[in-house]
């Protein structure tokens, strides 16, 4: 039986973690967020520690090896082999081909790829005015999405924050690396027959409607 398996990729800001949080209750499967697999070694003291936190104060690309090794340790958890939706990854062709093995091993592949595509004008406005609540991750938005009461949280009324990289500088490096994979990734999965663009201008519940209605497509090939 096919198992629903997704990578999502597109530049920062475009909207993967909010269809990942829909998606994973529609399809009751994991969410692997590789930022959240980052931020959990940021204060590791190993050299792996280390190279992390760099990449996150700089916006860099962590390694292909790095990125490798940190999947490879959450599907020792064993909650991801009746599915999952991979967030911002595989963007190298080593970490695809990991991701690849690690699937057959269970007779499974990777469903499809989700590519968003998006305007850099409209990504600029959405991740500058990005507001977080970090206790509970809530995400609002200065323009779409305001909170009842300026900077607090509308079910706590805990202060909310602006993400220390959702700054243009940050943000800039972070699409060009961004730009870098792209393309390399988008052949690989358009030669495999997984690859789905979608729209991530349109409205959250239109973009969810269309990954959904192609994901059923994919499943019958």
């Amino acid at each position: 039986m096919k198992k629903v398996f997704l990578s999502l990729l597109g530049p920062p800001g475009c909207g993967k973690g909010t269809q990942s949080a829909l998606l994973k209750t529609y399809y009751n499967i994991p969410h692997v967020s590789i930022g959240s697999l980052i931020k959990k070694m940021k204060n590791d003291q190993s050299s792996l520690g280390k190279e992390i936190r760099t990449v996150l104060q700089n916006g860099k690309l962590l390694s292909g090896k790095n990125v490798n090794y940190l999947l490879g340790k959450r599907f020792q958890e064993n909650d991801l082999w009746n599915g999952a939706i991979f967030d911002a990854t595989p963007c190298t062709i080593e970490t695809a081909n990991m991701l690849s093995s690690v699937l057959q091993q269970k007779n499974q592949s990777l469903t499809c790829c989700v590519l968003f595509q998006i305007n850099p004008a409209l990504l600029y406005k959405r991740v500058l005015g990005r507001l977080i609540h970090p206790q509970s991750g809530r995400i609002y938005h200065r323009t779409f999405k305001p909170p009842k009461v300026q900077m607090r949280d509308d079910i706590t009324g805990e202060a909310l924050i602006q993400r220390k990289d959702d700054t243009k500088g940050i943000l800039n490096k972070r699409i060009a690396q961004y730009m870098k994979y792209k393309e390399i990734m988008e052949n690989y999965f358009q030669k495999k027959d997984q690859l789905i663009k979608i729209d991530a201008s349109l409205p959250p519940n239109v973009v969810f409607q269309k990954i959904i209605s192609s994901v059923s497509l994919a499943l019958k090939k």
